[in-house]
């Protein structure tokens, strides 16, 4: 009984933490996004061993989004969401957008474990891994936080930044959304540039 209060207790500090830390992103990022670069080079595994890198997404839009698959609640909301996104577009439409997923946990996300953690969401989603230092690379080019946050000796969560990219056909940053952005207004935006 003890270690469930305690493992609850740690859940709720842990997206204690997370939350204030989005405010301080979410501030820092809407009041410097023009000073700030975001996106660029990556070289990362597909969910069968193929390499992908930022030049693979050029000649369509991507939707980028960085999480873990043991996220409890911000990452699958998030995925959720680009999903819908992607699925409420026409065939044609779709043709024109990557959807696309960086875990920020390599040491659990594996190749399988994303591909059978996708087969739940839209189908064509590209979800990449690899190892730590190519992931800090393509977190660091993103602009995206993550850390390890332990609650114990064997558990542990990624405390992260949360925030959807929209990216050009030359890989140039258009937008951003918050996790929780409805499907709805995600494609509102996409189909401003379709």
């Amino acid at each position: 009984m003890k270690s469930k209060i305690n493992f609850k207790y740690i859940i709720l500090v842990a997206i204690a933490i997370t939350a204030i830390f989005v405010f301080q992103v979410r501030f820092a990022v809407n009041n410097n996004l023009n000073q700030v670069q975001i996106g660029g080079p990556f070289a990362l595994l597909d969910v069968d061993g193929a390499k992908v890198t930022e030049q693979d997404l050029l000649g369509k839009y991507s939707i980028v989004f960085f999480g873990f698959t043991n996220c409890p609640m911000i990452c699958p909301t998030g995925v959720n969401n680009m999903s819908h996104a992607a699925l409420s577009l026409s065939d044609k439409q779709r043709k024109k957008v990557n959807f696309v997923f960086i875990t920020l946990d390599p040491e659990r996300d594996n190749m399988a474990i994303l591909k059978d953690y996708f087969a739940n969401f839209y189908k064509d989603f590209i979800a990449l891994t690899g190892d730590l230092t190519a992931i800090r690379n393509a977190a660091d080019n993103y602009k995206v936080y993550f850390r390890k946050s332990f609650m114990d000796d064997e558990n542990y969560m990624i405390d992260h930044s949360s925030y959807i990219y929209l990216m050009d056909k030359k890989g140039r940053y258009l937008d951003h959304f918050d996790y929780d952005t409805p499907a709805a207004t995600i494609k509102k935006e996409l189909l401003k540039h379709l």
